[in-house]
């Protein structure tokens, strides 16, 4: 009889993992939004290692920049994006430190389409900021989203950012 609890407790074991694996890795509508809310809070507090670590370590990107200087065809991995975004970071603290100013940052999703298995998420998003009313910059495009490790991470996508100097 001993056997047969052992075998029951090790199936029920077995079961519990695996509904906990399902959950750890589908993502929802809430969790985008989630992820979104988070980054323009590590935004907002110049936070560029927060940033890092929202990027699949498999992260590839490629951003049109359009500016008064031209424009700038970028294709970036991980390291490459974590290295613009420390750079961004300390270019907005500055200026905003100069400024007085507030860094505004925002965003607005206009799709989001889950795959059927609801481990990804396809988002159409645009980022817009705004740091110390002398520059505005607005990047849209979009992003897939992963879970990865319980944490939904971007895994990369395509974007068009417009740089202002107001």
């Amino acid at each position: 009889m001993r056997k047969w609890y052992v075998i029951g407790g090790v199936l029920a074991a077995v079961w519990a993992a695996g509904l906990g694996w399902w959950w750890f890795t589908r993502m929802d509508k809430a969790h985008v939004h989630a992820f979104y809310r988070a980054q323009i809070a590590a935004a907002g507090r110049y936070d560029a290692q927060a940033l890092c670590e929202m990027l699949h370590p498999d992260y590839k990107a490629v951003d049109v920049t359009l500016s008064s200087g031209g424009e700038e065809r970028m294709e970036v991995d991980r390291l490459k994006a974590c290295e613009a975004m420390r750079s961004s970071m300390k270019m907005f603290r500055d200026i905003a430190e100069q400024t007085e100013g507030t860094p505004e940052f925002d965003y607005e999703i206009a799709l989001v389409v889950l795959s059927e298995d609801r481990a990804s998420a396809r988002v159409n998003v645009q980022i817009t900021s705004n740091v110390g009313g002398r520059i505005k910059i607005v990047s849209a495009g979009h992003e897939t989203l992963v879970r990865h490790r319980g944490q939904v991470v971007s895994l990369g996508g395509e974007t068009r950012t417009l740089v202002t100097l107001p």
